[in-house]
């Protein structure tokens, strides 16, 4: 405060040598200002000692300073205090709206998770039923056509045997009895050509035997007539 009332002091003094066209030269931003100081308190003197007027114009400017800085000071906190409220109020919301949108985002992520999770699970858990059973169809009917082709080769088999043997013991009867025929009809022609030729043997022998015995008869009788 007391620095103020110096620089405007200062500030005094140039404007009244200006207008007094004097001139006098010191650093316009020099810290010290002692000097001018003493020019004003030398200037003051010789002012109040000639013109009481200006004298009294100088307190009323200097209680008017007084009253302007009293009434800036109390406009400048007010004005500080609306800004700190403002600032405050906004730095508030926006922390408020920055706690809002974090805990909604968590919030969000939370339940998203959950959903997606919840979702993912069911979808995983409907594509495992899906491929399971899916899997389980395929297994049963590889399962079951191994088993089916299993059973009809078996069947097939059994069968095929069944016929094979029938039908070669229908081959084999039926070429047995066609040998035990060929056989049987060339043994009995072979008896019976043994038995004609043993017949014919015997009937020519007899034949021959009694031929013989006519002839020799008849050998005998002609000598004795």
């Amino acid at each position: 405060m007391q620095n103020n009332a110096r620089l405007r002091s200062a500030c005094l003094v140039e404007n009244y040598l200006e207008a007094e066209t004097i001139r006098m030269e010191w650093p316009t931003c020099s810290p010290d200002l002692n000097p001018i100081e003493h020019v004003w308190n030398t200037l003051e003197r010789h002012i109040a000692e000639s013109n009481q007027y200006f004298c009294h114009l100088q307190n009323l400017e200097s209680q008017t300073l007084k009253n302007l800085e009293s009434q800036t000071l109390k406009n400048l906190e007010s004005q500080t205090l609306k800004n700190l409220e403002s600032q405050t109020l906004k730095n508030l919301e926006s922390q408020t709206l920055k706690n809002l949108e974090s805990q909604t985002l968590k919030n969000l992520e939370s339940q998203t998770l959950k959903n997606l999770e919840s979702q993912t699970l069911k979808n995983l858990e409907s594509q495992t039923l899906k491929n399971l059973e899916s899997q389980t169809l395929k297994n049963l009917e590889s399962q079951t056509l191994k088993n089916l082709e299993s059973q009809t080769l078996k069947n097939l088999e059994s069968q095929t045997l069944k016929n094979l043997e029938s039908q070669t013991l229908k081959n084999l009867e039926s070429q047995t009895l066609k040998n035990l025929e060929s056989q049987t009809l060339k043994n009995l022609e072979s008896q019976t050509l043994k038995n004609l030729e043993s017949q014919t043997l015997k009937n020519l022998e007899s034949q021959t035997l009694k031929n013989l015995e006519s002839q020799t008869l008849k050998i005998l009788r002609v000598p004795n007539s």
